[in-house]
């Protein structure tokens, strides 16, 4: 099986029935999660692609069949197609907790269900990026993981450029499980991914520069992670008693965010953050004295309280040129009271002080900063330097 969105999600549901026949699927930009990581909640916030998506199907399903195909009958059909049209944005609103709804359609409940041998595939512009290195991590059939800096496209054509031999690699998959011939793909590394270089702000680029790195473990052991604390308007190394710091951000950021998806050369990404760098707690790192290469999700640790009994954290990480321009590199955004899990949301207590939460709730990303001038902005960096690799793990008191 072989399929990308959604065609990528059956291919992993069906491989989680254990069919005998299954020997092998390629998942193109698709999720292992279904609730935490799909375009209908992140972090237990409610994404505006969840009402876009069920507009967009409304307006697919809505269409009449072709006469050519069905004949005359191609109006009765259309009409009873209408009579019994969902709207799918109603069935998504009563489930905004993870929920048996959502776990049935998640292959991480139990991925060592799956048997067929699975090639993950996926894009740091799309929003699927975190389920690849996942399924690298977890699976225990024969996998193997590749990210490219594509959109959520078909990596032979998807922006930005380079696009890659993708048939020819999915030929070697099917020839080596299908036919029994050794193709060489398990000798592949486990982890294939585009390391990004720093660039300037811009909702849409045709190239991205940067080369290909492997890893053969994941986790990797070539990963040292780093701890910066999170202090008054800076990031640094050393630990220092608490400092309370407040923000109630202005409803209007994150406007320089973009499309939650991108699909081709007209969807828009995030552009300059530094409207949104306006209405957040920002944290700046002195000028890099070196190179960094981020590879990994990063993790942020905070202690909170609020004034209401629900709040949002959102944090970013920017990569800062010497002009002060803002690139996003990866973001990441949580519902307080799923702090302990999306099963179960809690109330915020007003005035409680709360640690903790994880790294689920931020994407992973592969950029290399130039060392020269350039800094990081906000929670949460991550990086390594060739050679070897440090993942980056900001801590706010």
């Amino acid at each position: 099986m072989i399929g990308i969105s959604w065609g990528g999600f059956n291919g992993l549901q069906i491989a989680a029935r254990a069919p005998q026949a299954l020997k092998a699927v390629v998942t193109i930009a698709s999720t292992d999660d279904r609730y935490a990581d799909d375009i209908h909640y992140k972090g237990g916030c409610l994404l505006n692609e969840n009402l876009g998506w069920s507009a967009n199907m409304l307006a697919y399903i809505s269409r009449p069949p072709d006469p050519a195909l069905v004949g005359e009958r191609w109006r009765d059909m259309w009409l009873d197609r209408l009579r019994h049209q969902p709207l799918l944005i109603a069935e998504w609103l009563k489930h905004p907790h993870r929920d048996a709804y959502w776990r049935h359609g998640s292959v991480c409940e139990d991925v060592k269900a799956i048997k067929a041998a699975v090639l993950a595939v996926g894009g740091w512009d799309d929003a699927y990026s975190n389920a690849v290195p996942r399924m690298a991590a977890n699976l225990t059939s024969p996998v193997r993981a590749l990210a490219g800096p594509w959109h959520h496209k078909y990596p032979h054509f998807a922006f930005p450029a380079p696009q890659i031999g993708f048939l020819q690699e999915c030929l070697r998959w099917w020839d080596q499980f299908l036919k029994g011939r050794n193709t060489g793909c398990l000798n592949d590394p486990l982890y294939r991914a585009y390391m990004l270089e720093s660039v300037r702000p811009a909702p849409f680029y045709p190239e991205r520069e940067g080369r290909w790195i492997a890893e053969n473990r994941w986790p990797s052991a070539l990963v040292h992670e780093e701890t910066l604390a999170l202090k008054p308007g800076r990031l640094d190394r050393s630990a220092t008693g608490p400092v309370p710091l407040g923000i109630c951000s202005p409803q209007d950021t994150g406007s320089m965010s973009g499309d939650f998806l991108l699909y081709d050369p007209w969807s828009q990404g995030p552009s300059d953050q530094r409207a949104n760098d306006a209405g957040s707690l920002v944290f700046d790192t002195p000028p890099l004295s070196g190179r960094k290469e981020i590879f990994g999700a990063p993790v942020v640790e905070l202690v909170v309280s609020s004034d209401r009994a629900q709040a949002n954290v959102c944090a970013r990480l920017c990569d800062v040129a010497p002009d002060g321009s803002s690139t996003r590199v990866c973001y990441g955004v949580l519902n307080l009271c799923h702090r302990g899990g999306h099963e179960t949301p809690m109330p915020l207590t007003p005035g409680e002080r709360y640690r903790g939460f994880g790294s689920d709730w931020m994407t992973s990303p592969t950029p290399s900063l130039p060392g020269i001038a350039s800094g990081l902005r906000c929670p949460p960096p991550t990086g390594p330097s060739s050679g070897r690799r440090r993942v980056l793990q900001p801590s706010v008191c």
